[in-house]
């Protein structure tokens, strides 16, 4: 009955544009925390 986000921790993934490493949070990270590079915010991978 409406479980949509039961087994989901964040809302967000965001992928480094420099090295591709990616994370998960609610709020997009300063730098990468492997080299240090911008982070992007990639959309949800909720398939409909």
């Amino acid at each position: 009955m409406g479980a949509d986000d039961d087994a989901e921790e964040s809302a967000y993934t965001f992928q480094c544009a420099k090295c591709g490493w990616e994370t998960t949070g609610d709020r997009r990270p300063v730098a990468c925390e492997v080299c240090g590079g911008r982070m992007l915010a990639n959309p949800s991978e909720r398939t409909r």
